[in-house]
């Protein structure tokens, strides 16, 4: 069966011999990574994040480097999907040469006969040209791989040639929009210019290696930003979780991941650096993500390494200023927060967010009050219900006012379990699911009464309650959602008899 999108496009699924053979034609000369579609089927995928499937191409493995020169095949696209993405239908080369690049860090080495230049993988090349940088310096290089060897004092290396050179930059933060510019943002509010985004998207996190040049003065709205040539990305993760206690010591578990490559992080994670933290201090975590560090799966599900920690703060709470920037939130529980990110709500709305709680934000300037970085905000979700077993999208929780959402990890409840969600509610987050999701969310067993959360109900809440007393179908007001015993939207005498019969209740060592 076919299809056609446009009028000289035909998607057909053949091989690349008959790729090769059909169609018209156009000369064309491109660079890319290679990489493997799935039926073996090779491509590259150029720095721009567009795929070529090339023919002639059994030889190369994939994260190879090479330029193609050939033609294209205009009238035919075949199907590749990676272990990244499904890239669709791509186009074919005819390839008439295939050369290989070298792109990647290494270190200069000192040689008398050669300028000598180790990669990471430790193999070893003649380099055409250092620049103005010595042996001992970690760099970052691309350039041709010729098909010579160089004599190197006692050695005989494969050479590059015609190379760029930097020192070596390393960087993990998120994709933003800065005015004009489309950049990569750390933690540490540092901005980095890069020469490639392949096919990552504003937002996700990634992490950049390449060739540092000049800083850019007086660009994208920054005094100084740090520029990196033919740089790589690969992905890397941010991650919302608790720190627990396990056999192996103490472990990651996250609520969520907005990318986790290949696999999901799982609930037992491990890190580089714990910084401070201890188990129950709820965390915000960057970092690369590695899917194999425990082979056995004895201790971890996967790792986060050279990760960036901080403390995680989820509340629900009402936006106090309409600013998309920088605008004041103060959550149910008194706290007031500036945070980054107010998206398309306005002022007055109920409204749940999470972020980092970090000094270095750029909203920290001009305010004395903490800041919460990377936040996500969306509608409120907090309410008791039931975990349920679902067939499109599992576990779901089946909330006490009607409504249904997918959660995630749902440890230590299980199947039944009657407990308390408070998070973000997203309308459509999982593919092929019919219902929303709630986003880092925390879960705990819900206990009746208990309006301040410290798992007793007591005096305290007693006042509360009081407080939040308005009578039959009147809207409690804020701070007042823990009061709507019967989950009817008012806080009147119905809500104080059950009030009643469970004042006293203590679960605070449970």
């Amino acid at each position: 069966m076919t299809r056609k999108p446009t009028a000289f496009l035909t998607i057909v699924t053949v091989s690349l011999t008959a790729a090769a053979h059909a169609g018209d034609t156009i000369p064309i000369q491109t660079f890319g990574r290679v990489v493997d579609c799935f039926g073996g089927r090779k491509a590259i995928q150029q720095d721009d994040g567009l795929y070529f499937a090339i023919n002639n191409a059994d030889e190369l493995t994939a994260g190879q480097h090479v330029n193609v020169s050939g033609m294209l095949g205009l009238s035919v696209l075949v199907p590749c999907a990676t272990q990244a993405e499904d890239a669709g239908f791509i186009p074919v080369i005819i390839a008439e040469s295939i050369a290989p690049v070298f792109r990647g860090p290494g270190q200069l080495v000192d040689n008398p006969d050669c300028n000598l230049f180790r990669a990471a993988d430790g193999t070893e090349f003649a380099l055409e040209n250092t620049g103005e940088l010595l042996a001992g310096e970690s760099v970052f290089v691309q350039g041709d791989i010729e098909e010579s060897t160089t004599e190197c004092g006692s050695l005989v290396l494969p050479s590059i040639i015609n190379n760029e050179i930097g020192q070596l930059t390393s960087a993990t933060g998120r994709i933003v929009n800065r005015g004009a510019c489309t950049l990569l943002e750390t933690k540490d509010s540092d901005r980095f210019i890069v020469d490639n985004r392949f096919n990552f998207r504003v937002d996700e996190w990634v992490t950049i290696t390449g060739a540092a040049a000049e800083p850019c003065v007086d660009c994208c709205g920054s005094d100084n930003v740090f520029v990196v040539r033919n740089n790589t990305m690969t992905a890397a993760v941010a991650a919302r979780g608790r720190i627990k206690k396990s056999d192996c010591g103490l472990i990651f578990e996250p609520t969520n991941a907005s990318y986790a490559p290949g696999a999901t992080l799982g609930i037992r994670v491990r890190l580089d650096d714990f910084d401070t933290f201890t188990a129950g201090d709820r965390v915000f975590v960057t970092g690369a993500f590695d899917a194999d560090c425990d082979p056995d799966n004895d201790c971890y599900s996967s790792c986060i390494t050279t990760n960036t920690i901080d403390e995680h703060v989820g509340a629900c709470g009402i936006l106090e200023t309409a600013d998309q920037t920088c605008a004041n939130f103060t959550a149910e529980d008194g706290r007031q927060f500036v945070i980054e990110n107010a998206d398309e709500f306005s002022a007055g709305q109920s409204v749940f967010v999470s972020g980092a709680l970090a000094e270095n934000s750029p909203c920290a300037a001009n305010t004395d009050l903490p800041v919460l970085r990377y936040n996500l905000i969306s509608p409120c979700v907090s309410i008791c219900g039931t975990i349920e077993l679902g067939f499109e999208c599992a576990p779901l929780f089946a909330g006490d006012n009607g409504g249904v959402a997918s959660l995630g990890n749902t440890a230590p409840f299980t199947f039944d379990g009657y407990v308390e969600v408070t998070g973000g509610l997203e309308f459509a987050c999982i593919l092929g699911c019919p219902f929303g999701c709630v986003r880092d969310y925390t879960i705990r067993a819900c206990i009746t009464g208990d309006g301040d959360g410290d798992r007793d109900v007591d005096l305290i809440d007693a006042e509360r309650f009081t407080d939040c007393v308005n009578g039959p179908n009147v809207p409690f007001g804020f701070g007042c959602r823990s009061a709507d015993l019967d989950r009817d939207n008012d806080v009147d005498f119905a809500d104080y008899q059950i009030f009643q019969q469970t004042f006293g209740d203590d679960f605070a060592n449970d």
